[in-house]
């Protein structure tokens, strides 16, 4: 097959060929077919072959303007031609492909997809097999290496050392075009011959697509030689993350690759980085539906990057960040950039931001350990104190923190412990005292905190971030499934709130599947959003006494049971918050899980009878049999009955209490107050000076179990008081007695003491005459010497 001009090959020349068949009025008489081939000789090309009654016509279509071009196979359906060639790009490991939408016309217009299927990586050779579906709505394309230069080589099947021998990881994989106009988008969707060495990052979003709900997750790989992007997505988060497609292979240039994630109006951007070049690009559905990547061009250099929404974000240069928008007025829509505003740090190592403005820039191991932080978007910058223990720090932002404004940081620091700080409040770094040292990454979610270890397993977890105090037994430490030696990659803790809180990090080392090493681990933490709930003794409910021994009769505490909790701890005290605590029990596993319940053994604690307590359960073990705490539950009051009898629905007694009875030293003003019965709401209280009652002082009916007399009674004198329950539930009288204390005694004055003599006046002269002759002496003799 060629054109009048051309050579057309010989069948020993032939290497591959392949034949497309046009389906649209097709007949004996009248058909067209296209052909394609890879051949020993110089005009391999694709060739339309037209025949009607009379003769053939033979057309190269010239898809290289006439240039040879190899080709592994052609495929044509509904007017569109597709030519895979034998050759591929080695350095991007991309295949040839060519597509045509006049192929009819004399003179066919070519084309290359904007992003082509992957494969022919090292060889150069990617051999891509293009077929259409049978309805012709979906593209799909094979890539794979083989050295077959001949036609001699096509019948040589040696194995491993011969001309069929493929590449091992030459990004070779089997493809599907994604995009509305087939052909011009491509993902790899199975038999992707890449290596996987390490996982760099990963983004996670949700977004409501016609009123359904789906999970995208996109994760980046490095190997030795390329970097590939993955997506996942479902409408579920438990099957998320089954299968996958490539949607992105690119030179692999630092082994550091880091995704952002960006949502608004149900439109998706996935923003990439490359750590320490100038290289960053997003991803993103056009009004089509149509998936497509995009160079940010004049990038700076990468050391971080956020991602505010579609049109902002932010790239964090050393100690100096870079804000970049869109511009849609300009040239038809550019990124502008602001470029090298100094945070005031002496290095930069991650940033983070909020959704009203506030930016947040953390240090590397040569700062000092500060954070700068930006109240107007990064326009200006101030920094906090030093951490006690600085590092390659982390810093996250509250659930909460448009209104408390806290962030949370840490280092690597062998020392360090997780610290919060209040944005314009604090003046020091707060400790949360976490058991164990030194972090990678920091998440906050459902007002849990967690740190991912930077020199242990697992993540730490404690409920009360914002307390003032928090102590190291606030602190859970999850690692429930983890392999040995599991430590997570810097910055990759994050969490996703659903009806759990899921917890998303990578394993920093080198990916193997089978030994579950260098993964993408998820953590569900049922523990955070959801708290057992106590349902008997329900709130306000009154547990009987027995009246022979005054105690509660026996009874048990039930709550609704918390999914995947194995062991709870109860407390109760006599207070509603709890700071009078009398008795804790903890691990308790009850017998049916389904129905959690602990009934306390005899003797476990005397509880007084008319009296309230209050109590609240916690889940403190899981179904994995590891030690997390959930949430307390909300508390529950509950009262003992007062210790009473009923006969023939007349309570018989209330309990006289004070004053005591016989007591001889009461106040002239008593107070008085007995056990009454739960429900009562009107008592008879009568004071009287003798026993039969006759010589009533007071006799009034009252609310409640306690009366004050506010007049005064006789010094010494023995009165008598009753109290009987009137309604609803009358009851039988008690009474008692008492006697007024003593009338004090008034001391006699003490008697006066004689009144001391008084020296005579001619006394006081005498001495003063002498006094003088004295002095005068005294001064005659000075003056004669």
């Amino acid at each position: 097959i060629s054109e009048v001009s051309g050579n057309s090959p010989k069948e020993d020349q032939i290497i591959v060929s392949d034949l497309a068949l046009a389906s649209e009025d097709y007949s004996k008489d009248r058909w067209i077919v296209y052909a394609g081939y890879y051949s020993e000789t110089d005009v391999d090309d694709a060739y339309r072959i037209k025949y009607e009654k009379g003769g053939a016509e033979v057309s190269r279509l010239k898809i290289k303007q006439g240039d040879k071009v190899s080709l592994a196979s052609i495929d044509y359906s509904s007017g569109k031609l597709m030519a895979g060639e034998v050759l591929g790009e080695a350095d991007s490991a991309s295949a040839l492909i060519h597509i045509c939408s006049n192929p009819e016309e004399r003179v066919p217009t070519w084309k290359e997809p904007t992003k082509p299927p992957t494969g022919g990586a090292i060889s150069g050779r990617a051999n891509a097999q293009i077929v259409w579906s049978p309805n012709g709505r979906q593209l799909y394309c094979g890539t794979s290496t083989n050295h077959v230069e001949s036609a001699a080589d096509w019948i040589d099947m040696t194995l491993p050392a011969g001309p069929w021998r493929g590449e091992a990881c030459d990004e070779s994989a089997f493809s599907v075009s994604i995009s509305k106009d087939s052909g011009d988008t491509w993902n790899q969707l199975s038999f992707i011959d890449t290596q996987m060495r390490r996982l760099c990052d990963y983004a996670l979003s949700v977004a409501t697509e016609d009123t359904e709900t789906v999970y995208y997750l996109y994760l980046a790989s490095v190997s030795s030689g390329f970097a590939s992007i993955w997506q996942n997505e479902s409408k579920t988060l438990e099957t998320l993350g089954k299968t996958w497609q490539r949607v992105l292979c690119f030179d692999n240039k630092t082994n550091d690759i880091i995704l952002r994630l960006s949502t608004k109006e149900g439109k998706q951007r996935l923003f990439l980085a490359v750590r320490d070049t100038d290289d960053a690009r997003y991803f993103y559905k056009d009004d089509q539906g149509e998936w497509h990547w995009k160079e940010v061009w004049d990038c700076p250099h990468i050391t971080d990057l956020a991602v505010v929404n579609n049109e902002k974000f932010y790239i964090l240069d050393g100690n100096l960040v870079n804000i970049c928008a869109w511009n849609e007025k300009m040239w038809g829509g550019i990124w502008e950039w602001q470029r090298d505003i100094d945070t005031g740090l002496l290095s930069g190592y991650i940033i983070a931001i909020s959704s009203k403005n506030y930016v947040f820039v953390a240090e590397d191991e040569d700062g000092e350990g500060k954070i700068a932080y930006s109240t107007n978007g990064g326009v200006t910058f101030k920094l906090t104190e030093i951490v006690p223990e600085p590092g390659n720090m982390q810093v996250t932002l509250d659930d909460e923190f448009d209104t408390n404004r806290f962030i949370y940081a840490t280092s690597d620091s062998d020392l360090s412990k997780i610290y919060r700080w209040t944005v314009e409040g604090s003046t020091s770094w707060k400790d949360l005292k976490p058991p164990h040292p030194s972090f990678h990454s920091l998440a906050h979610k459902g007002g849990a905190l967690y740190g991912a270890y930077g020199n242990r397993q697992g993540v730490a977890r404690t409920l009360i971030p914002h307390l003032e105090t928090v102590t190291p037994s606030d602190w859970d430490s999850l690692t429930a499934g983890l392999v040995s030696g599991t430590v997570f990659k810097s910055g990759t803790l994050r969490a996703l709130s659903n009806k759990a809180v899921d917890l998303w990090a990578i394993d920093d080392r080198d990916y193997d599947f089978k030994a579950k090493m260098g993964c993408l681990w998820v953590y569900s933490d049922t523990f955070v959003l959801q708290t057992p709930w106590p349902t008997s003794p329900a709130l306000g409910e009154f547990i009987t006494c027995d009246p022979c021994n005054c105690q509660p009769v026996i009874f048990c505490f039930q709550w609704r049971k918390l999914p995947s909790a194995e062991k709870y701890e109860l407390w109760l005290a006599r207070d509603e918050k709890f700071d009078a605590i009398i008795a804790t029990e903890e691990n308790i596993t009850p017998a049916d899980s389904e129905n959690p319940a602990w009934c306390p053994p005899a003797n476990w604690l005397v509880l007084v009878c008319g009296r309230t307590y209050y109590w609240k359960v916690r889940a403190c073990q899981s179904t994995e049999g590891e030690t997390i705490h959930s949430r307390w539950s909300p508390p529950m009051s509950f009262t003992v009955k007062e210790c009473s009898l009923t006969q023939q629905g007349v309570h018989t007694a209330p309990i006289l209490k004070v004053p005591s009875s016989g007591n001889q030293d009461v106040s002239r003003s008593p107070g008085f107050s007995w056990v009454g019965f739960p429900g009562t709401e009107k008592y008879e209280f009568i004071l009287a000076r003798d026993a039969s009652l006759s010589q009533i002082v007071i006799k009034e009916q009252v609310p409640t179990s306690a009366y004050q007399y506010s007049d005064t009674l006789d010094w010494g004198t023995t009165y008598f008081w009753q109290v009987k329950a009137v309604a609803p539930v009358p009851s039988e009288p008690a009474i008692n007695t008492f006697t007024v204390m003593s009338e004090p005694r008034v001391a006699p004055p003490p008697a006066a003491k004689p009144p001391l003599p008084v020296t005579p006046y001619w006394v006081w002269l005498i001495i003063g005459i002498l006094t003088l002759l004295i002095i005068l002496v005294i001064a005659l003799c000075l003056f004669r010497r």
